[in-house]
């Protein structure tokens, strides 16, 4: 079944996770051993002990001095024997960590990573002390120290302009990554990633993923105009319907929305084709840049379809059953024993009546059974959910004892099994099951050396002849004794939109393309690892030259590509091209204000001309005001730009904005100053009378108290005898402004 990637928000100048694969950290394992002691289990020993390690690290690093409780331990992952050396904090309240890897045969630094606890209780205005050229400058300082003898085989990757925010709980950092280059063809699962914190300009982080590696040579790859046509030409992008997931719950009477969209097809989910051969690579036959998953960042998440149902009140519960409208809890009970023998060692031990995750509507009884004796042997527990308004059953999982890890397969091959789950979804549920299909899955248990006496089968629900992965039934048969065990039925009232006026896939193709374009790189040849066996520390590592389509730069991404309106969307169905992005203003150089209006733009805010700020031009109420929010409230990524009247309505809201004022009014100066004494929560005390002096000769005593404050703080500082109160105020001060009522604030 699907699996979708969720989206992290973007507080800090980061590399989105999905678009960077470093080097996986284990945890620590076989702490205080030494190489010699871990070689009886790898089979090769260390030759930097843990002093000379210590050594190593120390001699780049200053460990902070209050982190003085050491712990080590020892990492066998990848191609590398690993030190795992940790300092920490004793003080709880301060806390804070140092950590480093170090290989322990070439005593190459692997990996670092600072973390000093802000000792605040919440965010605090973090005003970057150096800019983006500056800290790569530390970067490539920190690499050439590290890593020199890498750097041949290093291209630096642009990223994308991520937010960096105002404000933040703990430090916010640049991001720098460099990929492995390989007879001029990318290698991006390899390369170092450098964080430098954007306050102090020290190193946060350092990873370097480095394997030993055979690289095919890419004389006589097909060409890029090839590969495209390989790319058409096959069903790489299909046609689905795909449900956001719910950005809060569903209010009485709401349907969960569903639209059309393009993602890559199953068989084809990477997108990945053999440079050599031309062939289409299916999910498990390389690691790619990307994982497989289907429909990237759109798509259901995860596990909701088994998601808790929100509990009522026994108040609740009481009045729902005296409606009549809902089944009782002993027919919940009798609904499931009608389908599933509950074994007599399980008693039943929690009754829920609570609402459906997709329908704020539907009602669901979820029934616990467990084991007063667990004995190891007969099955520890059972869950089930029932329709209260059917009696339908929606689920119920039922363990089981797992079969002798002895490589060997018990009873029911997995076809025969498939034969027992289909012959149960015919008489469970006779009418669905003829509107569904199997999954294909290229993974299932039993195909790599799992001992496990289960298998499992998805069935996808298909409406108007198009996958609807977001719904289906799943059935889990235990082979040893050919029953049904497990069962999952996910198929919500929903409206589905008709197909007619979409995008054809030859356009959708051509969207995705333009977006993603094919790129030549080297991958990973996957070979499957049994359980329990780790890959072996020195080995040479299999490349294959393949064409995948990549996002230029390290941008956000998404294999959602809505049908109508061309646009790629997250897995909550907002465009991806409303993820904040930081700006870079090329016409703020040599003014008074650059620092701060550079400042702003990192953090998202004034972006209404893309990169030009236009300093001189007089600012709008929609544009402080907005400016304001964003500052106070940070950057939320996929909102939808707010009209002008809710950004006046959320100034009221605030307090910012009393005055009569359309959106976009220039602001004057009296007005101003009003509107960001009232952001610092200041205008009571610029009220008070009778003790402020001020120059100005053009204003009355009750605006005294206003402009003096204003001045004091360095909001607005205007030099003479005349305030001029109802001159527009410009962006470049306004930006100036909002700094320092920033820093006054923290």
């Amino acid at each position: 079944m699907h699996k979708r990637i969720q989206r992290r928000a973007l507080a800090l100048l980061v590399i989105p996770a999905l678009m960077v694969q470093l080097a996986l950290i284990p945890s620590p394992a076989w702490a205080g051993e030494s190489p010699k002691e871990v070689a009886q289990v790898t089979g090769e020993a260390g030759q930097i002990s843990l002093e000379q390690a210590l050594g190593i690290v120390k001699s780049q690093f200053t460990i902070p001095a209050e982190f003085v409780k050491f712990t080590s331990g020892f990492n066998v992952y990848n191609d590398h024997q690993a030190w795992v050396l940790s300092w920490n904090s004793p003080d709880q309240g301060k806390g804070g960590n140092f950590n480093a890897q170090v290989d322990a045969l070439s005593g190459a630094i692997l990996n670092m990573n600072l973390w000093k606890n802000p000792g605040k209780s919440g965010p605090s205005l973090q005003l970057p002390l150096m800019q983006e050229d500056e800290a790569k400058a530390k970067a490539i300082e920190l690499i050439t120290k590290l890593a020199k003898d890498k750097m041949p085989e290093l291209e630096f990757v642009p990223s994308s302009q991520a937010v960096m925010p105002l404000t933040s709980y703990g430090s916010v950092n640049y991001t720098f990554r460099w990929q492995r280059m390989l007879n001029g063809v990318a290698f991006p699962n390899n390369g170092i990633t450098v964080q430098i914190n954007a306050s102090n300009g020290e190193p946060a982080s350092y990873n370097l993923n480095w394997l030993k590696v055979n690289a095919p040579d890419p004389k006589g790859v097909i060409s890029p105009e090839r590969a495209e046509q390989i790319f058409k030409s096959q069903s790489y992008l299909e046609l689905r319907y795909f449900m956001p997931a719910p950005i809060r719950p569903l209010a009485a009477g709401q349907k969960q929305g569903v639209r059309l969209v393009y993602e890559p097809n199953g068989p084809f989910a990477s997108g990945i084709i053999d440079a050599l051969t031309g062939e289409s690579l299916k999910p498990g036959e390389s690691s790619g840049y990307y994982g497989y998953d289907k429909g990237g960042m759109g798509g259901m998440p995860a596990g909701s379809v088994n998601q808790k149902a929100p509990e009522l009140s026994p108040e609740e519960q009481a009045e729902i059953e005296k409606t009549g409208k809902m089944i009782s809890k002993d027919a919940a009970v009798a609904a499931v024993k009608r389908w599933v023998e509950v074994p007599e060692n399980l008693v039943l031990s929690n009754v829920n009546l609570g609402t459906d995750w997709a329908s704020a509507d539907a009602r669901v009884w979820s029934l616990n059974w467990n084991s007063p004796k667990p004995d190891g042997k007969n099955p520890q527990y059972m869950y089930a959910r029932v329709n209260a308004a059917t009696g339908e059953l929606m689920s119920f999982n039922l363990s089981y004892p797992y079969g002798p890890d002895n490589g060997e397969k018990k009873g029911l091959d997995r076809k025969a099994a498939q034969a027992v789950a289909e012959d149960f979804l015919k008489q469970i549920q006779p009418q669905r099951f003829a509107e569904v299909k199997f999954v294909e899955e290229p993974y299932f248990p039993g195909k790599y050396g799992y001992n496990g006496n289960a298998e499992g089968f998805s069935y996808y629900r298909l409406v108007n002849r198009i996958p609807f992965y977001g719904n289906g039934l799943n059935v889990t048969v235990d082979t040893a004794t050919g029953k049904v065990i497990g069962y999952n039925l996910n198929w919500a009232n929903l409206d589905f939109p008709s197909p007619e006026g979409i995008l054809n896939t030859q356009a959708a193709v051509g969207k995705f393309l333009t977006a993603r374009p094919l790129t030549l790189v080297y991958v990973l040849r996957e070979t499957p690892i049994g359980p329990g066996k780790l890959s072996d520390p020195g080995k040479v590592s299999e490349l294959r030259l393949v064409y995948q389509p990549l996002p230029q730069n390290d941008v956000m991404f998404s294999n959602t590509l809505d049908a109508r309106s061309g646009e790629f969307l997250d897995y909550m169905g907002r465009p991806v091209a409303q993820i904040p992005k930081a700006y870079l203003f090329k016409d703020v150089q040599g003014n008074f204000a650059e620092k701060e209006i550079r400042m702003l733009g990192q953090a998202g805010i004034f972006g209404e001309y893309g990169d030009v700020f236009h300093p001189q031009e007089a600012v709008t109420t929609r544009s402080l005001l907005k400016a304001l929010y964003t500052a106070k409230n940070g950057m939320m990524y996929g909102n939808v730009q707010p009209s002008d009247d809710e950004i006046l309505q959320s100034a009221k809201n605030e307090g910012w904005l009393t005055e009569d004022i359309s959106a976009t009014a220039m602001v004057n100066r009296e007005t101003f100053t009003r509107i960001m004494l009232r952001f610092l929560k200041l205008e009571p005390i610029a009220k008070l009378q009778g003790i402020y002096q001020v120059p100005y000769t053009d204003m009355d005593s009750s605006f005294y108290g206003y402009a003096a404050l204003a001045q004091g703080i360095g909001i607005l500082s205007v030099p003479g005898q005349t305030f001029n109160r109802v001159q527009a105020v410009t962006r470049a001060e306004a930006a100036f402004a909002l700094i320092k009522a920033l820093s006054f604030q923290s």
